[in-house]
């Protein structure tokens, strides 16, 4: 998502245009990736019952049992954060058309999220590679975003 725009802005010869096709491809990429699985779990059955999250942390690889316990005993919770990860997801590109101080705060959120999930899921490259594209989004947002 990142390397195959970047190397191909070197081959290409850099330039102001190559550089910036580069960089709305990898917002765009980033944006796309979001909004995918945001929208493809409002069609699991686990993630419209708000279990999603509850059940991810249950499992003997990702799972944290102290986490995963506290979310049975509050089920609205789990609810909570499982339909807070599909509907934010989801609204991704919203935040990026939008821009300004809410693109930015989204992102922050997001860089939250995905250090929480480094930590708990032990997923760091996932981590980093979505982070590494960032700049991209923020130089679209700072770009083109209607704020």
């Amino acid at each position: 998502m990142v390397s195959v725009p970047l190397g191909a802005t070197v081959v290409f010869g850099g330039g102001p245009t190559v550089e910036t096709l580069a960089l709305v491809f990898i917002a765009l990429q980033l944006t796309l990736s979001y909004c995918a699985s945001g929208v493809a779990k409002f069609f699991g059955t686990t993630w419209r019952s708000g279990s999603a999250v509850g059940g991810v942390l249950r499992t003997a690889t990702w799972g944290i049992p102290i986490v995963s316990l506290r979310l049975d005993a509050h089920p609205v919770l789990s609810r909570y954060l499982t339909w807070s990860v599909m509907t934010g997801e989801a609204l991704f590109p919203v935040a990026v058309v939008l821009g300004g101080p809410v693109g930015f705060a989204v992102l922050s959120v997001y860089v939250l999220f995905h250090t929480i999930v480094a930590s708990v899921m032990g997923l760091n490259r996932f981590t980093l590679w979505f982070l590494s594209a960032y700049p991209a989004v923020v130089f679209v947002m700072d770009r083109y975003a209607l704020t």
